[in-house]
């Protein structure tokens, strides 16, 4: 998988949990861009509450997270510079 390739499957999967979201409150067709609700948000704190009830390591997904998007961002710059 490229960069490219992994941004837009990410993107696919946060626009795909933002409408579910905002599905189980009756909303069909929201605007995920704008978030207006802040479904972002409330995806977030229910992540939190899955690792607390799961004894998953919420710190270490944020770091290892975190540390995969700056690649991610890092190889696009490059890529952008070939």
């Amino acid at each position: 998988m490229t960069t490219q390739t992994d941004t837009q499957a990410s993107l696919q999967i946060a626009e795909a949990l933002i409408q579910a979201r905002a599905a189980m409150d009756g909303d069909t067709d929201y605007d995920c861009v704008r978030d207006p609700e802040g479904y972002v948000t409330s995806i977030l704190l229910a992540m939190r509450h899955w690792c607390y009830a799961t004894n998953v390591r919420w710190r270490n997904e944020l770091t290892t997270a975190g540390a995969l998007f700056l690649l991610d961002i890092e190889e696009g710059v490059k890529a952008a510079q070939r």
